[in-house]
């Protein structure tokens, strides 16, 4: 039945729509999730399957972060950005602690639209950095994934 759903881009990337109304998405709990992914596993079909999800520290969301081989997290440099992903990290780690799973060991930050003039790098957190992308003005989104799929930062996720 997944495959019925399973949609292809002119590249090649297989993906999933996203639903027509975004509370649908409230009906897909944990469990779902955690089947969904098994099955995409047991397929076979794909090299990598990325998740997009918010951040979340729930019980919930920390089963399914377990699943996960990395756990990819975006930044721009700015620093609400920075304070956001160092309290995120720190509170990973604390929590690692009380539910014996590992998770920080899984952390890969990406810098997105990054600036050499506003942006800095967060530096007070232990957290694999393999690079960024800059801000590409007036560029379609075709444009913007032909230019990030060449980066070389993609080869460094394992």
């Amino acid at each position: 039945k997944l495959e019925s759903y399973v949609k292809r881009d002119p590249s090649g990337v297989y993906f999933y729509s996203q639903s027509k109304v975004a509370l649908d998405m409230l009906e897909l709990g944990k469990d779902e999730t955690i089947q969904l992914l098994s099955e995409l596993r047991t397929m076979g079909a794909y090299d990598y399957i990325v998740v997009d999800t918010d951040f979340s520290l729930s019980d919930d969301a920390l089963d399914v972060l377990n699943m996960m081989n990395h756990i990819v997290v975006v930044g721009d440099g700015s620093e609400t950005s920075n304070s956001k992903i160092s309290r995120a990290v720190n509170s990973l780690t604390i929590l690692e602690q009380n539910k014996k799973v590992v998770l920080s060991s899984k952390l890969i930050l990406i810098y997105n639209k990054f600036s050499n003039k506003t942006g800095k790098t967060v530096d007070e957190i232990d957290i694999n950095n393999i690079g960024g992308a800059p801000r590409y003005e007036h560029a379609t989104s075709e444009q913007i994934v032909k230019q990030l799929s060449a980066m070389s930062m993609f080869d460094r996720i394992g």
